[in-house]
């Protein structure tokens, strides 16, 4: 059996360009079984989207998902020694770094985006030296030292213009030596609280 309906017209002119639009007041004849099935179509695959948004937690472990807390690839630590960590670390925050003033979002917003970002990457170094019993052996000056040292020579002026969203010119621009305090206040947390676990994954 067919039936007239009308509000399909608007419903796929929703989804169809200016072109290919039907005629406004033109009706339209489906079969209702066309019409089951279309149903059933729309209420799965929206139903689907929905529970993969849903499903999603906005962090893992405490990191925030925006800065790449659930992100795998964001730095898959793989060392098992407090030195091999540290050279893994380097290497990630100067990958995120160059990636996000490369290819982020326009305008002061990567500023936020890097520091967050190399906040993130330090955190999931401290939880791998939990994780693998390393942490009271690691010292963070240690760590940054050996870290810092795979920093390449563009990435260390790159990186103090990216401190701050505001720009500063002159006399008062961000020092590579200011940068450097700002990342080692953050790699100080290998040496804080050194009898508790990392978060479970």
């Amino acid at each position: 059996m067919e039936t007239e309906q009308p509000w399909l017209v608007g419903a796929l002119n929703d989804g169809l360009g200016e072109r290919d639009a039907i005629p406004e007041g033109r009706k339209m004849k489906v079969s209702r079984s066309a019409l089951v099935v279309t149903a059933a179509v729309v209420t799965v695959v929206f139903g689907a989207v929905g529970a993969y948004l849903f499903s999603r937690p906005d962090s893992c472990r405490g990191l925030s998902r925006e800065f790449g807390g659930c992100d795998p690839n964001l730095a898959p630590y793989t060392a098992t020694t407090c030195i091999g960590i540290a050279k893994e670390w380097g290497q990630f925050v100067e990958q995120a770094g160059m990636r996000v003033v490369n290819d982020g979002p326009p305008g002061s917003g990567r500023a936020a985006q890097v520091t967050s970002e190399r906040w993130t990457i330090t955190q999931l170094a401290n939880f791998h030296l939990r994780d693998l019993g390393l942490i009271a052996d690691c010292d963070a000056d240690e760590f940054y030292a050996a870290g810092s040292e795979e920093f390449s020579e563009e990435f260390r002026e790159m990186a103090p213009r990216y401190l701050f969203d505001v720009q500063f010119e002159g006399e008062d621009a961000i020092t590579s030596e200011q940068w450097e305090e700002d990342v080692k206040k953050a790699v100080a947390m290998i040496d804080q609280n050194e009898d508790q676990p990392a978060p479970p994954p």
